[in-house]
């Protein structure tokens, strides 16, 4: 069945040329500029893809229609799209408000059929998980499944790069994330975070900083820009004590450049062939996310060669525990990667994963691990880019 978009404006004349698009793409849009309108297109089949709104902050009461009209137990992305590109206010506003992607003209297929197919794939993966969860459900369940959809499930293709991750999730449901940004093919994105506590809350604070870092973090703006944007919006949803420490960096294969800011998370390592141990890429100090409403987050560039292997990762792995309550400790990671840099990333966190198996000896995990390694090739002999194995095991 042929899905339909809902396409809010006051001006549905300037609305025109994304409605032409939307219906060469085999959608069929309708405007709604009534709330009366909206509810109906709502109610009637066929069933809503996304709703692309014509919004800005000073329009809040229009937010508001919007929002009234979409059940409270539906999940529908919502566009915004406009002639004027968003200010900093306005990008917070809108992601406070469920926005997931901006649009602008001009609107011609061959520059939005990506992120249509996005949108669409992501309407099918919240369909199929829907159905999947019953209303009776844990809701521990229902957030560990979403927080799951969050997760790239495949690796960027940027030429001399191979990437590799692993996510090993403790039996609560944690707030540990990464997301892996293709921009193109000489650069991509890396992003890592530790949000603090576990259950509900955390799973759905790591989703909202994902919207965030998929809208922002696309080569637009900054690493440390793109972070001062998260901080602003993380602070308004963690409660108490909590926060959120992370790292965000741009790989730039062409200029062989890794350019990163730290939020509070442990360093990234550095392993080169000519050199005994990793280098500890540390930054001037950045607070973790949530803590300080101006703080600023200074970047760091490094540069980089054939043979590196740059390596992110979360506290959970150094922080295991055996039988005798030992840590699994840096040290002993660095000596497993260290020793096996002759081998691809995929097999390098393969290996790691084994052997912090091995030494925890069936003890559980406290937290999450997250790990991401990155190797650089010469470009011809760098791999295509490649499906995830599995996100969550290896």
């Amino acid at each position: 069945m042929k899905k339909k978009t809902v396409v809010w404006t006051k001006n549905p004349e300037s609305a025109q040329p994304l409605l032409d698009m939307l219906g060469q793409f085999d959608l069929e849009p309708k405007v709604a500029s009534t709330l009366t309108q909206m509810l109906s297109h709502m109610a009637v089949p066929p069933p809503i893809a996304f709703v692309a709104a014509d919004i800005f902050r000073e329009c809040a009461d229009d937010f508001s229609v919007v929002e009234t009209a979409i059940p409270p137990d539906t999940i529908l992305p919502l566009v915004w799209f406009s002639d004027q590109h968003p200010g900093g206010d306005d990008l917070k506003f809108a992601l406070e408000h469920g926005v997931v992607d901006f649009w602008h003209p001009p609107y011609e297929m061959n520059s939005y059929h990506g992120r249509l197919d996005a949108r669409l794939a992501e309407r099918s993966r919240l369909d199929e998980l829907l159905k999947k969860l019953s209303i009776h459900q844990d809701e521990l369940e229902i957030a560990r499944k979403v927080q799951e959809q969050l997760l790239p499930d495949k690796y960027p293709n940027v030429r001399g790069v191979r990437f590799a991750a692993r996510y090993v999730p403790t039996e609560q449901v944690g707030g540990d994330f990464y997301d892996l940004l293709d921009f193109h093919e000489d650069s991509a994105g890396i992003f890592i975070a530790d949000v603090s506590g576990h259950g509900v809350p955390a799973a759905f604070t790591t989703m909202s900083i994902k919207t965030a870092i998929s809208t922002w973090g696309r080569g637009i703006v900054s690493p440390g820009e793109t972070m001062i944007l998260v901080n602003s919006l993380v602070k308004d949803l963690l409660e108490g004590s909590r926060y959120v420490t992370a790292i965000f960096g741009h790989i730039d294969a062409e200029l062989m450049e890794f350019t990163f800011t730290n939020a509070g998370h442990p360093a990234p390592l550095l392993f080169r062939e000519s050199q005994n141990g990793p280098e500890i890429l540390e930054t001037e100090a950045g607070f973790p996310l949530g803590i300080v409403p101006d703080a600023t987050y200074p970047e760091k560039t490094v540069k980089l060669k054939p043979g590196d292997f740059l390596f992110l990762y979360t506290d959970g792995i150094t922080e295991a525990t055996n039988p005798e309550k030992e840590f699994y400790g840096e040290e002993r990671l660095c000596k497993v990667i260290g020793e096996n840099l002759d081998r691809d990333a995929d097999t390098i966190l393969d290996l790691l994963q084994q052997d912090l198996n091995t030494f925890v000896d069936g003890c559980p995990f406290q937290d999450d691990v997250n790990l991401i390694g990155i190797q650089l090739f010469e470009p011809e002999d760098a791999g295509e880019d490649k499906l995830l194995k599995d996100p969550f095991n290896g």
